[in-house]
């Protein structure tokens, strides 16, 4: 395993040149890291301790208690000394005359009480096979009491107490026991499983740390034990596997409303190129209103494997649905909690209607059921409303809105003039649209007052893309909504995306938004947090993505983000070979 390309910019010198890079996400510090860190520091160890002993021989010889007897067969130079000596009455016994003696005496109290004592062991294969289980017991465990200290320290931080147990009824106590568990929960957000490039188990949470930068503007505090960011930035290089994380992330909400057209049809289902018998699988942890909603899903080609959702109505996880894949030709086995609520009936109408490439909130969209069912109704109208892809509508049907919506007419145009693009009116040619495809218009007015007209074709491509840009923003100003963007720069000046960033920023209220970016200036601005900024890398062993935090690398707080990403450090960048 490769561990030292991503930090060639500050590469280990000296005596720990051997020792695998330490400054990278605790993630990545796998079994093989840790036992190539513990090998690295048992031969420095080793190495040290030789050289020990020479400079312990040394500072003997210069107090005058090491004969020069002793040395002469271990220093090959100091028998050309014997010839001298021989010749020339020189004492038997070196002494030192201090000269710098400040300097070496504050190395003798340190170095002379090293030890230099080793013992032998055996170096058979089973000798060899019990240290390095008992060498891997021992970083397993630390590993684990660190993760339990780490979880338990937050867990105080955010006034619960694991040990707490003054309860006044047995319900209290497991209430108090499921918080706790709804925290732990938080702490392990949502998760993509073989998924094109990515093949193990990646990580992406918008859960906010303690950092304070930004913290009014740009993080949402859903409950008293939970902050969440508004905003997600993802970098890496080209290939490095930034859109399918987000595809990752539209494809689950996608499978969770939309359900296959007949039962035949295949599932979108695309696995890591290694890993094309193994089932994918992805999670997702959100909030409605203040409810927590756990969501996970594993499916293959043809079959929805398993799924579970649960969700927290009073502030206590329960169950919502379960479901497992039984056979072929049976429908799924489907368990609903008690706290849902639904009648016989109801449940025998969602698992008779719930085939085995459909999930069971999807069945939903093509059923009718009793109110009985509004947690369902709930659900699914909320993700349908407000959880959006990557791809928006088109600029027909966008300016067909405006057509319609006068309010929705005047913010566009708006807009539109205060990013300097001086139109004024916005218009569709349906005659023109069905001979040759130009059928939205945009009027720009000039200082002379003579206006003038051009189609979509004629505009610039950045013109277009903030105009549909605009949508999402004219959205997410009136309601709370969750966009999606790869490449959000795309054919925008620095200013302009700035611009709608910090539009963002200051006028929506809980809004997120989740976007790929090549921008490096970006991470130069002062409000941007370390844990809203995501990298993804290519795997050194398979060249799967890996996915991971600039707050992970517990860089100081006055280090330059910008600086740090632009001289490698963090990694995510082409490691580009000579020009010539």
């Amino acid at each position: 395993m490769e561990y030292f390309n991503r930090d060639q910019a500050f590469p280990a010198r000296g005596v720990f040149s051997g020792l695998p890079v330490q400054a990278i996400p605790t993630k990545r510090k796998t079994k093989e890291w840790f036992k190539a860190t513990m090998d690295s520091l048992e031969l420095i160890g080793l190495k040290q301790l030789d050289e020990n002993q020479k400079f312990k021989d040394f500072y003997r010889m210069m107090e005058g208690k090491l004969s020069f007897m002793e040395l002469k067969d271990v220093i090959p130079y100091l028998k050309d000394v014997q010839s001298i000596r021989d010749n020339v009455n020189i004492p038997s016994f070196l002494r030192h005359y201090d000269i710098i003696g400040t300097i070496v005496n504050a190395f003798v109290g340190w170095l002379g009480n090293l030890s230099d004592k080793y013992n032998v062991v055996g170096l058979d294969e089973s000798e060899v096979n019990q240290y390095s289980a008992t060498k891997e017991n021992l970083l397993h465990n630390y590993i684990k009491e660190e993760l339990d200290r780490r979880i338990r320290q937050e867990l105080l931080n955010r006034g619960l107490d694991p040990d707490y147990n003054n309860f006044a009824s047995e319900e209290e106590k497991q209430a108090y026991a499921q918080q706790i568990q709804e925290v732990k929960a938080s702490m392990t957000p949502p998760e993509i499983e073989n998924f094109m490039s990515i093949r193990k188990k990646q990580v992406l949470s918008f859960e906010a740390t303690k950092d304070n930068t930004s913290r009014e503007l740009l993080t949402i505090e859903v409950k008293s034990t939970v902050r969440l960011n508004r905003m997600l930035i993802l970098y890496g290089a080209n290939a490095s596997g930034k859109s399918n994380i987000l595809y990752a992330y539209e494809t689950i909400w996608r499978m969770l409303v939309l359900p296959c057209t007949h039962k035949l049809q295949a599932i979108p289902f695309h696995p890591f190129a290694l890993d094309k018998d193994k089932n994918t699988r992805l999670s997702v942890s959100f909030f409605i209103q203040q409810v927590r909603y756990d969501y996970s899903l594993e499916y293959n080609n043809h079959h929805i494997i398993s799924e579970k959702m649960e969700y927290a109505p009073n502030g206590v996880l329960s169950l919502f649905y379960n479901r497992k894949f039984v056979h072929e030709d049976v429908v799924p086995d489907i368990e609903f909690g008690r706290t849902v609520g639904l009648h016989l009936k109801s449940k025998k109408t969602i698992i008779d209607n719930t085939l085995n490439n459909h999930t069971v909130l999807s069945t939903f969209a093509k059923i009718s059921l009793s109110e009985d069912a509004k947690i369902f109704r709930d659900t699914y109208n909320w993700i349908v409303r407000y959880v959006h892809g990557m791809k928006g509508n088109t600029l027909l049907d966008i300016a067909q809105q405006l057509i319609n919506d006068k309010e929705k007419k005047d913010y566009f145009i708006s807009a539109m003039q205060k990013a300097d693009f001086n139109i004024s009116n916005i218009s569709i040619d349906n005659e023109a649209r069905m001979q040759n495809g130009k059928d939205v218009f945009f009027t720009h007015h000039t200082i002379g007052g003579a206006d003038f007209t051009l189609s979509s074709i004629d505009q610039s491509l950045g013109t277009l893309r903030y105009f549909q840009l605009q949508e999402c923003m004219f959205n997410m100003l009136r309601e709370d909504h969750i966009y999606c963007f790869d490449e959000i720069e795309s054919n925008l000046h620095y200013d302009l995306l700035l611009h709608f960033l910090t539009t963002f920023m200051m006028n929506t209220t809980n809004s997120q938004i989740l976007f790929t970016t090549q921008d490096q200036q970006l991470l130069d601005e002062e409000f941007i947090r370390r844990d809203m900024v995501w990298f993804t890398e290519k795997s050194k062993e398979d060249a799967s993505t890996e996915l991971y935090c600039a707050s992970e690398f517990g860089l100081h707080k006055n280090l330059s983000l910008y600086k740090a990403y632009k001289t490698g450090k963090l990694g995510a960048k082409p490691e580009l070979g000579s020009i010539f």
